[in-house]
């Protein structure tokens, strides 16, 4: 069946998502920016229907709301469904219609340790900023966030006991424009107006070799303004943790 008029896929998508930008409509344009878009002749044996099947695909948590509509279709009502399809038969010349529209989930990328990483998620819960996601690390639980040794949970259990805001094992985005880098502290620190970091060097993840590299990441952070950066060893940190946190909070409050 030739179709000469009908706009293609691309042009479909995109002068839909212009639509709703237009209309303001930024829950249905957050959702078709997720997807793409493949059209089909809704009953291909028949060479005078022009009625299309529209199919979607996205990401699963982007479009499951919009997939259950598609089971579940109200006439008439405000839904994500009904705001789509009105989009897309605004751009549909006659005698083209919309026959209905699938919504279908894009698989996962499968990675080479996907059990693993899942297995990780489970055991820490829906934490994926926090940096302790190595397969070779034990993940330690407390308080719904993850640890990478037992010096680390003592360190935050102490942090707990001073009342501050603190943010464990947490990855950062930063660095000048072109050279952006992810960097993870052990411990961001807020006291008293002020930001910290706190390292518990001496574990495997923290050895002696990797020295060089910790000062260059020191320096980075310091570029960005977060000036005091301590480093305590891991058996001082586990032995005396309240001691520590003592410490480097009054040198915080005097840097």
């Amino acid at each position: 069946m030739s179709d000469p008029d009908r706009p293609n896929d691309d042009q479909l998508i995109a002068t839909a998502a212009g639509i709703l930008f237009d209309e303001g409509d930024m829950e249905a344009l957050n959702i078709l920016l997720k997807c793409s878009l493949i059209t089909s002749w809704a009953d291909a044996s028949d060479a005078d229907d022009r009625g299309l099947c529209f199919t979607l695909s996205g990401p699963y948590l982007s479009i499951k709301g919009l997939r259950k509509q598609t089971e579940h279709r109200s006439i008439g009502e405000d839904t994500l469904y009904n705001r789509l399809e009105r989009a897309f038969s605004i751009i549909l010349p006659r005698p083209y219609y919309i026959k209905w529209i699938e919504v279908n989930v894009i698989p996962f990328e499968v990675k080479e340790n996907w059990r693993a990483e899942l297995m990780n998620a489970i055991q820490g819960g829906n934490i994926h900023n926090q940096a302790v996601s190595s397969t070779n690390t034990k993940i330690i639980i407390w308080e719904g966030m993850r640890f990478r040794s037992q010096s680390e949970v003592r360190i935050a259990q102490a942090l707990e006991r001073a009342g501050v805001l603190y943010f464990p094992n947490c990855k950062a985005r930063l660095g000048m424009f072109g050279k952006r880098e992810v960097r993870e502290p052990d411990f961001l620190v807020f006291s008293q107006g002020k930001w910290g970091i706190l390292e518990v060097d001496g574990e495997p993840y923290h050895p002696v070799s990797r020295a060089v590299h910790d000062h260059a990441r020191d320096r980075l952070f310091k570029s960005h303004g977060i000036i005091y950066i301590d480093h305590y060893d891991a058996s001082e940190c586990y032995k005396n943790a309240d001691k520590v946190v003592k410490e480097f909070l009054a040198n915080l409050a005097g840097s």
